[in-house]
């Protein structure tokens, strides 16, 4: 009985000679990478927002993800965007999309799968290559591919917490408890980087006179921008405004956040005021309600038309039923014409026939 099952599965979902899922297992398999596919770069992309929002990554790997993110951030600085464009998430995740590729997701850390020979795992197990990195035996502390975003943040809490009631029980060991208290203090170090200290050591050391004039700078560029006085490719935006004060998106967001909020005030009062210092949204603005007023317009003349059609198929109907009382009169009379009339004497021969066509 349990052969004839088997026999049915493999005859309901053969095994390609590859070793590769046949059958309904190959859709199931693409539909799961397809999704895998999905969260790696939604991820990824939402680790770059937090990094432009000062929020920076923590772990061995930091600074190779950080590296990555600064050049794709010089490369949306570089790029111009034309009167009617602006950079969107769609840009970003392309840009994104190959180191996405080689992110692999743990409960507790981002595992950036790049190079199997600089991965710890491979190394624990002895092996030099692999297709992914061996779970198990990830210590992401260590690994210089693994970094730490906000949302491991619950996971090291947990671990922490739990350490800290665990050191506190007499019931263990000694020997375990020196090994849970280096456990606990890793997950406190790993705790205080990714989340406590979000800011760079570089921003952190600016002195008082550096800061007053990375200020100033950075109000005369707000200054400028509300009055209309724009780069071209530029506008009245942060990301004009961080290449105007000379630093970068990251930085304004993490440490001149308190501006980048007075520009949005500034910007939101000037609109509700009439006014619009950005001649490219004035010029979108002129476009959108020209394209209303065309639109409307189109709308009006295809109701036009569609009444002159329908009054033109009315008029032909008339014409039509016109013409065959007409010639339904012409037969009626021709008829009439050929039926010579005995009783009328010689008054008949003076009727002339109507002319037939």
């Amino acid at each position: 009985m349990g052969t004839a099952h088997e026999a049915f599965r493999e005859f309901q979902y053969p095994t390609p000679p590859s070793g590769r899922p046949g059958g309904a297992q190959a859709v199931f398999h693409h539909e799961w990478k397809t999704e895998e596919a999905k969260e790696k770069l939604k991820r990824t992309v939402e680790a770059y927002r937090q990094f432009e929002q000062g929020q920076m990554p923590a772990g061995p790997g930091a600074d190779a993800l950080l590296a990555s993110f600064r050049a794709v951030e010089k490369e949306l600085a570089d790029h111009e965007p034309g009167p009617a464009k602006v950079v969107t998430d769609r840009q970003i995740e392309l840009l994104l999309k190959k180191k996405a590729s080689v992110l692999h997701l743990a409960a507790a850390n981002y595992c950036w799968f790049e190079d199997p020979a600089k991965a710890l795992c491979l190394k624990l197990a002895g092996t030099r290559s692999a297709a992914a990195p061996l779970t198990g035996l990830c210590d992401s502390s260590r690994c210089p591919q693994a970094t730490h975003h906000l949302v491991h943040g619950s996971v090291w809490q947990t671990t922490a917490d739990n350490g800290v009631v665990l050191l506190a029980s007499p019931r263990i060991p000694p020997a375990e408890k020196a090994r849970l208290r280096a456990e606990h203090e890793r997950s406190m170090r790993i705790l205080e980087r990714s989340i406590r200290q979000p800011e760079r050591p570089n921003d952190m050391a600016l002195s008082h006179q550096q800061r007053n004039q990375i200020e100033r700078r950075i109000r005369a560029a707000i200054d400028r921008l509300l009055a209309g006085q724009i780069s071209p490719g530029g506008a009245c935006d942060v990301k004009t405004l961080a290449r105007e004060a000379g630093i970068s998106r990251a930085s304004l967001y993490r440490t001149w956040g308190h501006l980048k909020v007075e520009l949005e005030k500034r910007r939101a009062a000037a609109w509700a005021a009439g006014q619009q210092p950005d001649p490219r949204e004035a010029r979108i603005a002129r476009l959108r309600d020209l394209n209303q007023r065309l639109t409307g317009k189109l709308a009006r003349t295809h109701t036009e038309l569609t009444q002159l059609k329908e009054r033109d198929q009315l008029l032909l109907s008339v014409l039509a039923a016109k013409d065959d009382e007409v010639q339904r009169l012409c037969r009626e009379l021709s008829t009439f014409a050929s039926v010579p009339d005995q009783g009328q004497g010689d008054d008949a021969q003076g009727v002339v026939p109507l002319y037939r066509p």
